[in-house]
């Protein structure tokens, strides 16, 4: 299956915690051929005593998808077609947002396929895929649509890579920072 050049990118959003430095979030927006289109990074958030409190275990969720993949998103100039997150807290942001959200995890399991009422649980080569679809009336030809791009993009490409790319450009991004400081 050749991918459509006009194909909405996938957005590869992921949130991580640098020693000392605090929370920091990156989206790395791909073309179906898994070529960059945008970076996008935030600087560190440090989270105070009185956040902890204030948020209890529900913290650590509110700043990777309220806070930073909200501010990503808000950031780029392109829409994602999709937006593929291996963060667990991050893919909270589901909840006010109206993209397409895939949380990917490893998986050793066959490939299948489970519809549920939020969404959908796929088996695509080593991951398993929860795909969550935004509320609209007709949301089956967007599941197919999204299930046939994200299974083109997993045979070409390893879905953690991009991931990859994502944590060693915000490492050198806080090196970068460092340096001039």
């Amino acid at each position: 299956m050749n991918p459509s050049p006009t194909a909405a990118p996938l957005g590869f959003l992921t949130c991580t915690e640098f020693d000392g430095w605090g929370l920091c979030g990156g989206l790395l927006l791909l073309n179906q051929m898994a070529r960059p289109l945008e970076f996008h990074c935030t600087l560190p958030v440090k989270v105070s005593r009185t956040q902890i409190i204030l948020y209890g275990s529900s913290m650590r969720a509110h700043i990777c998808g309220q806070v930073i993949g909200k501010a990503l998103l808000e950031k780029a100039k392109s829409r994602p077609g999709l937006v593929i997150t291996d963060c667990p807290e991050t893919a909270t942001m589901r909840e006010e947002s109206d993209l397409p959200l895939a949380l990917i995890a490893a998986s050793g399991q066959q490939s299948t396929t489970e519809t549920t009422n939020s969404g959908e649980v796929l088996n695509i080569g080593r991951f398993q895929v929860y795909l969550t679809l935004p509320s609209e009336q007709d949301r089956e030809p967007l599941r197919q649509r999204l299930r046939r791009e994200l299974a083109s993009f997993a045979e070409k490409f390893d879905l953690d890579e991009p991931f990859e790319r994502v944590r060693q450009a915000m490492t050198e991004a806080r090196d970068a920072a460092l340096r001039a400081a």
